[in-house]
């Protein structure tokens, strides 16, 4: 996949060992983080600013050739059981990823997104290692699409997630366009036993009535 254009050189070149299960970690092969964020980013850019709403995401996640969740995964990984929606795991060259297209009603689990109009919302979750350098890079990218959109940011938030029974500590960063309700959302979270899930959202503006 090519690399988004003014944020590939806000990426560490850092090089990681990731452990494969039942490996020892000296034993496994180093994983350049670098490419794996420029590929999420890029399936984020694509897929979600540029493919969804107005074109197709399910074209773009078949190009991908991305397999069509089951209603029960698609739930597993939105989080929230009411949510209607569609979603595919998509086999990358530097990881595996999981775009989503969620609808619908959603539940207070988010209070600020939920009542926001038609509450489209289009969702690249990747995992990787604690500390792959993601959110700085995932900031320009937005910065980038804002001007290419003509929307103004509002101030990010940055929320840290304290660790909680079956959750270790997380980050969130929240940020909406001042002109109307497009939103963005980072969160980092990590569960015993799996590596951390890195969720990128993007929230279009509401569709409004034809009068």
């Amino acid at each position: 996949m090519e690399c988004v254009k003014n944020v590939c050189a806000a990426l560490a070149a850092a090089l990681v060992i990731a452990a494969a299960p039942g490996a020892r970690a000296q034993d496994a092969a180093p994983v350049d983080q670098s490419a794996h964020v420029t590929e999420l980013l890029d399936i984020f850019n694509q897929g979600c600013l540029h493919a969804y709403p107005a074109g197709s995401l399910a074209a773009y996640a078949a190009n991908l050739q991305g397999e069509k969740l089951s209603r029960a995964e698609f739930v597993r990984r939105i989080h929230i059981e009411e949510k209607t929606g569609d979603g595919w795991a998509v086999t990358g060259k530097s990881g595996n990823y999981v775009i989503l297209d969620s609808r619908g009603y959603e539940s207070v689990a988010r209070p600020v997104v939920a009542g926001m109009g038609n509450n489209e919302t289009c969702t690249v979750i990747g995992t990787g290692p604690a500390g792959m350098p993601l959110l700085e890079p995932y900031r320009a990218l937005k910065a980038q699409y804002a001007v290419e959109a003509g929307l103004t940011l509002g101030k990010a938030t940055t929320i840290p997630v304290p660790a909680r029974p079956g959750m270790a500590p997380g980050l969130m960063d929240l940020q909406f366009a001042k002109e109307s309700f497009v939103a963005f959302s980072y969160a980092m979270v990590q569960r015993p036993g799996e590596d951390v899930e890195y969720r990128l959202d993007f929230k279009p503006a509401p569709v409004k009535a034809k009068k």
